[in-house]
């Protein structure tokens, strides 16, 4: 067997600075788990504020896609979803209300599109179902606004101003807000209430007591509206509901 070639020195000195690097390694990489903690607790800071913004610029995404599929979609009454227990029962008592005007007689004007007269015949098939009477069908080309318009009866103020209200006048107004109640309930834009004529009976626009003209227009797209628009009509809601519940 070979002896060694290294004395003592050389050997200790070996074994030293052995001890020196291996304490510069030890050194080293203590430096570099204190830098990695250093530099990782601002990078998962980031990443996970990263993570928001895109799960947040995802559910934006996902409610404008609904949106544009709501704005796209046609009228009708199907948007009643039974897994919304609160908002379900809420829409069929509003729809139930509707039999507490049977015998309100109705006539009806729609424009001629295909859309437009989908949304019309979903009207009359419920309002006949709880009782209302379709007195008139009528396509109309001109006049008629977007969306669905409920004409009521006026009052005159100068006929017995003093005395009891007519039932009759005061059934063409409650008519005409259950059915925008539901209509709106539903989720149908554009759903207005207006007053007619006074006392032109030739005029198109009297609305005898006891009878509602409910006008069908294109469906209103909300979608493509500027933003300022769609607050203010939404604040415009607001302050006809608040004027409605006093």
């Amino acid at each position: 067997m070979m002896s060694s070639s290294f004395d003592k020195e050389t050997l200790e000195f070996i074994a030293s600075w052995a001890e020196r690097i291996a304490v510069w390694f030890a050194f080293i990489s203590a430096g570099s788990a204190l830098i990695f903690v250093i530099i990782n607790r601002p990078l998962k800071k980031l990443e996970a504020t990263e993570r928001r913004e895109a799960q947040q610029k995802f559910e934006e995404l996902k409610a404008r896609n609904l949106e544009l599929e709501k704005s796209l979609a046609p009228r009708d009454f199907s948007s009643i979803d039974p897994a919304n227990k609160e908002k379900f029962d809420a829409i069929l008592a509003k729809m139930n209300a509707l039999k507490g005007f049977a015998g309100t007689e109705v006539a009806m004007e729609v424009i001629p599109d295909f859309e437009a007269r989908r949304a019309a015949r979903y009207i009359v098939s419920e309002i006949e179902q709880k009782g209302w009477k379709i007195v008139s069908i009528k396509t109309e080309e001109e006049n008629i606004r977007d969306g669905v318009v409920i004409w009521r009866h006026s009052v005159n103020p100068l006929t017995n101003p003093l005395g009891p209200k007519n039932p009759d006048a005061v059934r063409s107004e409650e008519s005409a807000n259950a059915i925008a109640d539901c209509l709106k309930a539903l989720g149908w834009q554009g759903v207005e209430i207006e007053t007619g004529s006074i006392a032109n009976i030739s005029s198109p626009l009297y609305i005898p007591p006891n009878h509602v003209l409910i006008q069908v227009g294109f469906k209103p797209s909300s979608f493509f509206e500027p933003e300022v628009l769609k607050r203010m009509r939404k604040r415009e809601d607001e302050i006809k509901n608040k004027i409605k519940n006093q």
